[in-house]
């Protein structure tokens, strides 16, 4: 169904919406199980479809029957609207939380997995896993609340000790609510690289926004503290921050806390690293080639 054009697509939701959710606005004020609340189309390429919010009272498998007259052809999806996330939204650099957490951390960036529809975030373990007290299915929420995915998988972080490991990333991801439309801002990647010292780098975070830096320091190793636990870090680089004339920001660092699990690039959209902690003026990131094992693959949302 992916060579479906989009006008088509939008034929269907048009006709839909003037023949069904008009026409029957009369008897869904007497018969609730008719109650359709809105008609909207969501994803791109292959994963285009439409999305129909019935009320939780609405008669879900009456209104599929109405629906595949319409969409025969096409992807199409009911569903109760209660389920949804309140936002209808999603982009890289927005604050996100484990469950009812009072403290948030950035959504890093939003990828593909191989043999899978469906779009993930990426952020530390430490903010949306909790340094690995989080389990698969935990709820995803905004900072503000609103739900947006379930955790899926994260790096174990090894506690400093006797017998710790030494790490080397602090990474998680979550699958994203698939009825949010999704973003990649300022620009979409266009790749990976490795941190360079005097290299010129930006981010997004959900505290300070974009900024500017300079790397500083590779290959470094740090105690890092998250969630009062102490952690040992090889390979880290370090970024101190850069301020641009032409992007004014009033933060006067790199990053803030709430700017974990940001995603660091390069001025040319290659990704660096991802945000692990601030220590005084200085940005710590664990560099991007220690999440190969999550399988995450690029999307481009130009791409139909």
């Amino acid at each position: 169904m992916s060579n479906i054009s989009y006008e088509e697509y939008n034929k269907a939701l048009k006709e839909f919406a003037e023949n069904e959710i008009l026409t029957r606005f009369e008897q869904s004020e007497k018969d609730a199980s008719f109650k359709i609340v809105g008609i909207f189309r969501s994803g791109r390429g292959k994963d285009k479809k439409i999305v129909v919010l019935i009320d939780k009272v609405s008669d879900e498998k009456a209104i599929h029957e109405i629906a595949k007259k319409y969409f025969k052809n096409l992807n199409y999806q009911v569903k109760n609207v209660d389920d949804i996330a309140t936002g209808s939204s999603l982009t890289n650099g927005a604050g996100i939380k484990l469950k009812e957490s009072n403290d948030f951390g950035t959504l890093g960036g939003i990828f593909k997995r191989k043999n899978s529809n469906a779009f993930f975030g990426l952020s530390n373990n430490h903010v949306i896993a909790h340094c690995n007290l989080g389990a698969k299915g935990d709820i995803i929420r905004t900072k503000d609340g609103n739900q947006v995915g379930e955790l899926i998988d994260f790096f174990n972080l090894s506690p400093k000790g006797p017998s710790m490991k030494v790490n080397t990333i602090d990474a998680a991801i979550f699958k994203i609510t698939d009825t949010l439309n999704m973003d990649w801002q300022p620009s979409f990647p266009q790749g990976v690289a490795n941190a360079q010292i005097n290299r010129r780098v930006y981010k997004k975070g959900a505290k300070t926004g974009v900024t500017f830096g300079i790397i500083t320091a590779i290959k470094g190793s740090a105690d890092i503290n998250l969630r009062n636990t102490n952690y040992h870090f090889k390979d880290l680089f370090a970024i101190e921050r850069d301020p641009d004339p032409a992007n004014p920001n009033p933060f006067p660092e790199f990053i803030d806390f709430g700017d974990s699990g940001s995603l660091v690039l390069t001025l040319n959209n290659l990704i660096i690293g991802i945000i692990l902690a601030k220590m005084g003026k200085y940005a710590y990131a664990c560099p991007i080639k220690y999440i190969k094992n999550f399988g995450l693959e690029f999307w481009n949302p130009e791409v139909t």
